[in-house]
């Protein structure tokens, strides 16, 4: 039996991070993208190729995620 995939935290909300969200993409049995943090407040509520902009990067230890990129 396989684990389930780990929640995954994206921080920014740019160029690279569409970069790894695409990766992290390719691999559904490890990673499950729960959102992205960015420090910029004109990002937060939107979109990111699908995933949603939760807010700043403040909100990093209140979150489930298990893994922060």
């Amino acid at each position: 039996m396989s684990a389930a995939p780990r929640p995954l935290l994206l921080v920014g909300g740019g160029g690279l991070a569409r970069e790894v969200l695409a990766a992290v993409r390719l691999t559904p049995e490890l990673w499950r993208p729960v959102g992205a943090l960015d420090d910029d407040p004109a990002r937060h509520g939107a979109d990111l190729d699908g995933l949603p902009v939760l807010g700043g990067t403040d909100l990093v230890r209140s979150t489930d995620a298990a893994v922060v990129v």
